[in-house]
């Protein structure tokens, strides 16, 4: 469905943005819960902790190698990840609060020929589903911290399921990011702009709840996201480098779409008056973005002034 199909409904004011108020809430409640949790390490209940940092990437060869780039690989499972950046100088860490009977901590390093590849996985050492009923039953939900440095260029590649979890990404050096999110819930958050702009950014998620923070302080290159039957609460507001795409597919359930109004958007109506670039010595950074809406409502919330008549 093209966006300008549906602009009547996503311009009714009244009952639009009140549902859009309560999406936006539901969201953001119960993904700032697990933000809250993740954040705050003296809520959880430690079990056990497994540490294992880093004080060099080696090559294969042994050799120690401390600048080259690094691919991060995480598959978890009914776990809470949490990702945040820590000081320049400082070794890539890997944390598991959980209790070693029943979650094992995986961690593999290999060498490819222009940068390290870290392999982590979170897994149950029992069934999948007698881990989401203890869980279901008030049980420790295990929780995997991931502490990386901000001057090592990254990439992350995630496959969460079942997990509520929340990433800090700003000030890092994030070259790419690929999630894959099945159920749960997860927020992604820049509040300060990367070290470089993000190269790609792409989200496939299934159902559950999935919010992007200031995306424009990522100002990544291309945007993809699918969504089948996902709860969406996408915020583009930022500081944005340049001009970029963003492509919304798939079945989306409800969503809310943030915009600023430094930001000239293609392929995308909106209200509001344009702000006049010709009169600007830099011209704003120039996003086309498609959205396929799907059954679900796109409530947009929009920070662009209305026109004045005169």
């Amino acid at each position: 469905m093209s966006p300008n199909s549906t602009t009547p409904q996503r311009r009714r004011r009244g009952g639009c943005l009140l549902i859009g108020a309560v999406v936006a809430a539901v969201v953001l409640g119960v993904l700032g819960v697990a933000a809250w949790q993740l954040r705050s390490p003296e809520q959880a209940v430690v079990l056990a902790e497994a540490t294992e940092p880093l004080t060099a990437i080696e090559a294969t060869a042994g050799a120690v190698v401390p600048t080259l780039p690094i691919l991060v690989r995480v598959d978890s499972d009914t776990a809470a990840l949490a990702v945040f950046p820590i000081a320049a100088g400082q070794p890539l860490e890997v944390i598991a609060r959980t209790d070693p009977r029943r979650y094992v901590l995986e961690r593999e390093r290999t060498r490819e020929a222009d940068r390290i590849v870290e392999d982590i996985r979170l897994k149950p050492r029992r069934s999948t589903f007698m881990a989401v009923v203890r869980a279901k039953l008030g049980g420790a939900i295990p929780v995997l911290e991931l502490r990386l440095p901000r001057d090592r260029e990254i990439s992350l590649d995630l496959n969460l399921v079942r997990s509520l979890s929340a990433l800090e990404l700003g000030g890092l050096d994030l070259k790419t990011m690929r999630l894959a999110g099945h159920s749960g819930g997860i927020e992604v958050s820049f509040q300060q702009p990367l070290a470089r702009r993000l190269e790609s950014l792409e989200v496939d998620l299934t159902a559950g709840g999935f919010s992007i923070r200031q995306l424009g302080n990522a100002s990544p290159v291309t945007s993809t996201i699918e969504t089948q039957l996902a709860v969406l609460d996408l915020d583009v507001r930022g500081a944005w480098r340049g001009d970029a795409t963003m492509t919304v597919e798939g079945e989306l359930a409800n969503g809310t779409l943030w915009l600023p109004d430094a930001l000239d958007l293609i392929g995308f109506e909106r209200s509001g008056c344009a702000a006049d670039s010709a009169l600007r010595e830099v011209p704003l950074p120039r996003l086309e973005m498609s959205i396929a809406q799907g059954p679900g409502q796109l409530v947009v919330i929009d920070e662009r002034k209305p026109c004045l008549t005169r």
